[in-house]
């Protein structure tokens, strides 16, 4: 009576190993695909990134630039009041 059962347990381990064995490698490549589209999903995200800071640091370059001019503006500003104040004590 009990040689069916440990024949059926022996015929459903092999079937279990046999099975793995055939999957172990399809699982495999399939992770491996999954991990390359993850990559070139992260690298697309970067790219979109790096392309959206080029455009925000030209801005503030430009941005930069014009205070830059006004700050030079306004110190020549402040040096010809300062002159005529300057003028104008001397003159009282």
């Amino acid at each position: 009576m009990e040689k069916p059962y440990i024949f059926e347990l022996v015929i459903l381990l092999v079937s279990n190993g046999v099975t793995w064995f055939m999957t172990r490698r399809k699982y495999a490549e399939e992770v491996a695909s999954q991990e390359i589209l993850n990559l070139n999903s992260t690298f697309e995200f970067y790219k979109k990134i790096i392309g959206d800071l080029e455009v925000r640091v030209t801005e503030l370059t430009q941005k930069m630039e014009k205070m830059e001019e006004e700050i030079t503006s306004l110190r020549a500003e402040n040096s010809e009041l300062k002159r005529q104040r300057k003028l104008k004590r001397e003159t009282l």
